[in-house]
């Protein structure tokens, strides 16, 4: 993934959120994450809030991320899922994760 030309053409801002949502990742929740601005808001290139939703957004309209449930501002928060397509370590770790038939 880090050598390819998509990865390479993403913005710092984007390549930031992206990792941390990665390391968030984990498919024992239907590979929904919960990353808040707020745990983004002391990262370095992030700190304005302004930048972290371009950011968000710029994943979602390259196909990086997808938003799974659309959040607010009292009620509910945003929830994303890491598509797999640019980086095929998602795929195999739903399938590393995947509890086998009894």
């Amino acid at each position: 993934m880090l050598n390819s030309k998509e990865w390479k053409e993403l913005p710092s801002a984007e390549k930031l959120v992206y990792l941390h949502l990665k390391a968030k990742y984990a498919p024992k929740y239907n590979g929904r994450i919960k990353l808040y601005h707020s745990e983004l808001k002391d990262v370095v290139g992030l700190k304005n809030s302004g930048s972290r939703c371009k950011a968000f957004k710029g994943l979602e309209d390259k196909g990086w991320i997808k938003r799974t449930k659309l959040g607010g501002l009292y009620r509910y928060f945003n929830e994303y899922e890491l598509t797999g397509k640019y980086d095929p370590s998602i795929n195999w770790l739903k399938v590393f994760y995947e509890k086998p038939y009894k």
